[in-house]
């Protein structure tokens, strides 16, 4: 078990400080990501496993984006910890049916604590995930929830730059349960909110792009690599709506074969 190593972690609940194992990064080895974002790791070292911790003191189980203060601490008493009738220790090595069971737990005192939409969506994702691993059909029933708490999230909350993100979210997984119209709908949304985007001024686009390129490029060989100088000289006089047409253009030449 030399992937695993001891972090330490103190509850959100009892503040209590314990241990519980955790991935060392350099053992993580990808061999496949699936459009939605799953990935697939070699061998035992799947972080996926060990992202939620579970209190082996008070019971409460948790990640480290929930939030817990005084609103919602008498509610997690009165819903969750009374209510368990022992607390199982879940701070060693452990497979994918425990680690399925630990998320649902940390869907359940997710909603009872009411963290948000996108913690409750990243919750239910994961757990398709899993299921995905086992060729489990309760990974639909999954992804359901998950698209249903993304769409919610998109909806009513304040995502602090992610809103991208959570919309391809939503887009990809409607294509992995085969709904084309809402795949279709969240597809508009994608394109709807790079459009919006053109409002960023020229200087700002390009410093991105810039970027982007030399990232692509590492990738890229011979006549295939991006020529970007050649725009830095007209960063003045291009609208934004000529330095996104040059883009697209680029790049549609780019992906030829």
């Amino acid at each position: 078990m030399d992937f695993l190593y001891d972090k330490t972690f103190k509850c959100l609940y009892c503040k209590q400080k314990f241990t519980s194992k955790n991935v060392r990064s350099r053992h993580v080895k990808i061999k496949k990501v699936d459009e939605d974002g799953c990935s697939h790791y070699q061998g035992e070292a799947n972080p996926y496993l060990y992202k939620v911790a579970s209190c082996p003191h008070c019971g409460f189980v948790f990640t480290q984006n929930f939030l817990v203060d005084s609103l919602n601490r008498n509610i997690i008493k009165e819903n969750y910890i009374d209510k368990l009738s022992h607390v199982d220790n879940h701070v060693n090595q452990r497979t994918i049916e425990e680690a399925i069971k630990l998320y649902k737990l940390a869907l359940a005192s997710a909603q009872i604590s009411n963290q948000t939409y996108e913690i409750k969506a990243g919750l239910s994702i994961i757990t398709a995930w899993l299921y995905r691993l086992k060729e489990d059909e309760n990974e639909h029933k999954f992804l359901h929830m998950a698209r249903a708490n993304y769409i919610k999230a998109y909806e009513n909350e304040i995502l602090k730059g992610e809103e991208i993100e959570v919309i391809k979210k939503i887009f990809h997984i409607s294509i992995f349960l085969e709904d084309d119209k809402t795949a279709t709908k969240w597809m508009n949304e994608i394109y709807k909110y790079k459009n919006s985007q053109l409002t960023m001024s020229s200087k700002e686009i390009l410093n991105e792009l810039r970027e982007k390129i030399a990232s692509w490029n590492e990738t890229l060989k011979g006549d295939k690599k991006i020529i970007f100088k050649s725009w830095t000289i007209l960063n003045i006089s291009l609208t934004d709506t000529d330095i996104i047409s040059i883009i697209n253009a680029q790049i549609n030449l780019w992906e030829e074969p």
